[in-house]
């Protein structure tokens, strides 16, 4: 796998932050108990993986994989 520059992953982590932040914003959840769960989350491993780019298209969509991850019950903590 190729190495991702740093300036790309400071772009991937911008993005992940603003998602959080944004979640945070949508629900009243403490954003600093959200950033683990999205971590752990299938929408952030997609995040980070470069070949896919999905943090081109931002935090608003990256907010959208990660609420459908939850109603299908695939990201953490989504089980009760």
């Amino acid at each position: 796998m190729p190495r991702v520059s740093d300036t790309t992953l400071a772009a991937m982590d911008l993005t992940v932050v603003m998602a959080v932040t944004q979640l945070a914003d949508e629900t009243g959840c403490d954003p600093t108990l959200l950033l683990p769960a999205f971590l752990e989350s299938q929408t952030a491993a997609d995040l980070y993986d470069d070949s896919l780019k999905y943090w081109w298209d931002g935090p608003s969509a990256a907010v959208e994989r990660y609420k459908t991850e939850l109603v299908k019950g695939t990201a953490l903590g989504a089980a009760g």
